[in-house]
């Protein structure tokens, strides 16, 4: 094909993320835009800013491979930050034309453009198609779906198609990325889009309502190819990996039948207790995995039912039962500050939290993210105590101040949850650890304190060597 660009360089831009400084594991969504250029000869390299790298390595690697398009993938978190180095880049480069995409540009696809002019073309939701065909110098820009750009110095904006086919993607191998950067582990994705209208969730206008997923076999091909290249715990990021119950079950069958020995599964971006039962997760604990997490949210079916999460909470415990009694290593996410929730019903979620031995526990600040149901809500109560533009463009996904407040639950108390509910994932962690690890009681005393110390953690989260020795150490708990 006649190409538009020859040189590509993906960029996954540097964001707080809390906690977490350095990545575990490499960006799957870029990792699938990689793989989509290779499959199609077209030449381009990696550089994930996450792993250390500023603003002046983006420079030089630039002018030294003298690439002619830059894409990046752009979170809401610090967007101002990413616009930012993107605006510096288009000033040391003004020919070099500029790709975004990701959750950002895909919930305020065209306003990206109104508000960072280096940005030439924006692609909204999937990009693996767009990013290859854009290359193409014989497809125009408008008629390449999801596709944002400017013409004649108007914003246009193309309609938004959604990949069904699933198995049709090539899954990422991440030759251009630097994989011995990272931990251990690998992750993947084996479904995409998300039927439910919980009323936080940014997830449909991101990446769609239309849930697709790919098949068993394709599944198990991908942590075949892992597995025969070392790699033994695998990640599984999906939102909805058990949706449909048949296809897990069949790809735990699949798995079985590989006989990869030491493999490891983890489930830990959490699943629907109201998609699993205790066969199910038999099943699954059998097939290899042996970490599960659980969205709760609330502990109160009241609160439930107000974020439109469609889960009974007498449903949920039970599957916390389940996954205890098959000793799995379980984790229960947690949301503050829901409408409708009391300080009362705080203290129901933490009562959940302590009444199972979990390996762990997370109480996450309800985030209203614009386009989202809650922040309508919110917006149209007037019940903002920071501006979105603030909070969304400064703060980590981590932020533990209230960012509004209901009369029911006010400022003062969410923030007094806020600090006690750190110290429940603390003794929680603490718990479990104790109780896991073998040895004189001084000594287990001693792991489960510095597991759960925070300098420990920040140590773990931020210094690669150190979290290659801490999953190590993990394992054996």
């Amino acid at each position: 094909m006649k190409k538009r660009f020859n040189n590509i360089l993906l960029v996954n831009v540097p964001v707080s993320r809390g906690r977490y400084t350095v990545p575990d594991f490499p960006p799957v969504g870029l990792g699938y835009l990689s793989e989509a250029l290779t499959v199609n000869g077209i030449e381009h390299d990696v550089l994930d800013m996450m792993l250390g790298y500023n603003e002046n390595h983006l420079s030089s690697a630039i002018r030294n491979k003298k690439y002619d398009l830059v894409g990046f993938s752009l979170f809401t978190y610090h967007y101002k930050a990413s616009y930012a180095i993107i605006a510096a880049i288009k000033k040391k480069f003004p020919s070099l034309k500029i790709i975004a995409g990701g959750p950002h540009v895909s919930t305020f696809r065209e306003d990206v453009l109104k508000e960072c002019p280096a940005i030439d073309y924006g692609v909204v939701m999937e990009g693996e198609e767009a990013i290859v065909r854009i290359c193409d110098a014989s497809i125009e820009c408008r008629g390449i779906p999801g596709l944002i750009y400017r013409d004649n110095g108007e914003i246009m904006s193309n309609a938004v198609s959604v990949l069904r086919e699933l198995d049709a993607i090539h899954y990422p191998r991440y030759r251009k990325f630097e994989l011995k950067k990272y931990s251990s582990n690998i992750s993947i994705i084996t479904s995409r889009g998300c039927p439910y209208q919980c009323i936080y969730c940014p997830v449909p206008r991101t990446i769609g309502e239309i849930f697709r997923c790919r098949s068993p076999r394709n599944i198990a091909e991908e942590i075949r190819y892992w597995y025969g290249i070392g790699y033994r715990r695998i990640l599984v990021l999906d939102d909805n990996f058990t949706l449909i119950p048949k296809r897990v079950r069949e790809l735990c069958d699949l798995l079985k039948s590989l006989k990869l020995e030491g493999l490891v599964l983890s489930c830990a971006n959490g699943i629907r207790a109201d998609k699993t039962d205790y066969g199910l997760l038999k099943e699954m604990r059998d097939a290899g995995f042996n970490e599960i997490a659980f969205g709760v949210e609330s502990a109160s079916n009241k609160v439930l039912s107000a974020i439109r999460k469609s889960e009974k909470i007498e449903t949920i415990e039970q599957r916390i039962k389940d996954a205890c009694a098959l000793d799995y290593k379980v984790v229960l996410f947690f949301i503050i500050g829901s409408p409708t929730e009391t300080y009362d019903d705080f203290l129901e979620s933490v009562s959940l939290a302590l009444r199972y031995p979990v390996y762990s526990t997370r109480f996450y600040n309800l985030i209203p993210f614009p386009y989202s149901q809650l922040f309508e809500w919110v917006k149209s109560n007037n019940l903002f105590v920071s501006l979105p533009e603030k909070y969304l463009s400064e703060a980590s996904h981590h932020i533990n101040e209230p960012l509004f407040s209901t009369p029911e639950f006010n400022l003062e108390k969410r923030k007094k949850a806020f600090a006690y509910a750190q110290e429940v994932e603390k003794t929680v962690k603490r718990r479990y650890v104790f109780n896991k690890t073998n040895g004189p009681k001084l000594f287990r005393y001693v792991v489960s304190f510095l597991y759960a110390n925070d300098m420990i953690n920040h140590l773990y989260h931020s210094n690669p060597v150190i979290r290659r020795i801490g999953l190590k150490l993990r394992r054996l708990i």
